[in-house]
């Protein structure tokens, strides 16, 4: 028998409510809840902005499922990533050097 993937409730969902209700399955249902529309820059960013500190709400994961394409969450993480990351070597070099 193959391990099921996501065999754990969804965190965001209520226990009471949703006994059998998987994180997959959560997914489906929101998905199919409402059309797809697109999400501003600013809701993408915010998204990978609380992806980073690892803090989202179970609303805000709902209408991002929904609304957020993969491709626009990746850019925005790298550009993100690269920008975090010249910061760190920027603070090291000021750091370092010498007076």
């Amino acid at each position: 028998m193959p391990k099921r993937l996501f065999s754990q409730p969804s965190p965001c969902l209520s226990p009471k409510s949703n006994a059998g209700l998987t994180f997959a399955s959560a997914a489906r249902t929101v998905l199919s809840k409402a059309p797809w529309s697109a999400a501003s820059l600013r809701r993408v960013m915010g998204a990978v902005l609380w992806g980073f500190l690892g803090v989202r709400k179970c609303k805000a994961m709902a209408r991002d499922i929904r609304t957020i394409k993969p491709a626009e969450l990746i850019v925005v993480a790298i550009v993100f990533t690269a920008i975090f990351v010249c910061i760190l070597i920027l603070i090291a070099r000021l750091i370092t050097r010498e007076l």
